[in-house]
Parts: structure tokens; C-alpha cells; sequence
């Protein structure tokens, strides 16, 4: 439990959404109503999540989709106390001023660091009761090293990911795209 937890009662997403925070830069999800840190990313965290955000920017400019980092997005079960921040979402649903949720995300892309990882894992079984969403990419930030689970005909998800090698490609069903490992790691020393 961090140290915000301990002093901060339990609260709705209605209330996060407006809270101004702890008085420091931390940025936070919420969780069981309770503000959980985020971690700032380490660089080759950062250049990744930059590398598969520029290519579906590009990607999807000729579509009504887009591809937004950091976003907040509610899980279904337990709703009302629970928001959750992938690294990368993509939806197909118009942005307007005042959303502060995406509604109906299609994709998110989480990269999994040793210091998040059991919080990661935690947020990705939560975002995966979202009817909307069809793909999790889960991507490592240690090596090249990624998984694809694709939502199955009968809207349950599959017991494991597609496995993608350092050589290969991830595959993206959802907007119909490709995406070459080497792409995603370009630029953080990993090979």
C-alpha cells in the first residue's frame, strides 16, 4: 500500500477524476477506490512506447481511430472505483474536450518493467473485462520479447499469448496491422 493509500479514503472514479492529486508530480491509476503511484519509466520503457505510439499514429491517420498514451480507461468489474492507465490505447470512438476516459478501447499495449510487473499483469486481467477490446499487446522492456492475445469468437480470451520473437513481427488483427520487432526496440540498445 503506498503512502497515499494509507491516508486517502476510499474514492468513486468521479472523484479521482477531479482530485488534484497529492501535491507532488506523482501520476496515479486508481484501484479498489484507493490512488496507486505510477513509476516514472525508464528510458528504454519511454523509447518503446514511443516507437509503437508513432507507428500507430501514422497507421491509423486514415481511419476515424487514434492511438492516445497514458489514457485512463474503466475496467467493468468493480467500475465505479477502478481506473486503469495502459501504456498505449487505441479506440475508434471520437475524442471530445471533456473525456477524461477512453470509451471503447479496441487495443492497449502495456510494457511490462521488472519494477511494475505484478501491477501491470494485475491491470491487464482488469482492462480485459472491457467488451470493446479485442487485442493486449504485452511488450518487455528488458528484451525483445513481446505476446499478442487476440479476443477468441466466443469473446473469451486465450489461455496464452502469440509469442513474438526478436526477429519477428506482431501482428495486430484489430486494425489490421503489422509491426516488426525491430521497430518497437529501434533505439534502446536492446538487440
Amino acid at each position: 500500500m503506498n503512502a497515499v493509500s494509507k491516508i486517502t479514503p476510499a474514492m468513486t472514479v468521479d472523484e479521482f477524476l477531479v482530485w488534484p492529486g497529492d501535491g507532488t508530480s506523482t501520476r496515479f491509476e486508481l484501484v479498489n477506490g484507493q490512488p496507486r503511484a505510477m513509476a516514472p519509466a525508464s528510458t528504454v520503457h519511454a523509447t518503446i512506447q514511443v516507437n509503437i505510439a508513432s507507428f500507430l499514429h501514422r497507421h491509423l491517420l486514415p481511419s476515424p481511430c487514434r492511438a492516445l498514451t497514458e489514457a485512463g480507461v474503466k475496467p467493468v468489474f468493480d467500475a465505479k472505483r477502478n481506473v486503469r492507465i495502459p501504456d498505449i490505447t487505441v479506440t475508434c470512438n471520437e475524442a471530445t474536450p471533456r473525456d477524461h476516459l477512453v470509451s471503447e478501447p479496441l487495443l492497449i499495449v502495456e510494457i511490462i518493467s521488472p519494477s511494475n510487473e505484478h501491477d501491470t499483469w494485475e491491470s491487464i486481467a482488469a482492462l480485459a473485462t472491457v467488451a470493446s477490446l479485442r487485442e493486449i499487446v504485452v511488450v518487455q522492456s528488458e528484451r525483445m520479447d513481446a505476446l499478442v492475445y487476440t479476443r477468441l469468437a466466443d469473446n473469451n480470451w486465450p489461455d496464452e499469448g502469440v509469442s513474438v520473437p526478436a526477429d519477428g513481427v506482431v501482428r495486430l488483427s484489430s486494425i489490421d496491422a503489422e509491426l516488426k520487432m525491430s521497430d518497437i526496440y529501434a533505439k534502446t540498445g536492446l538487440s
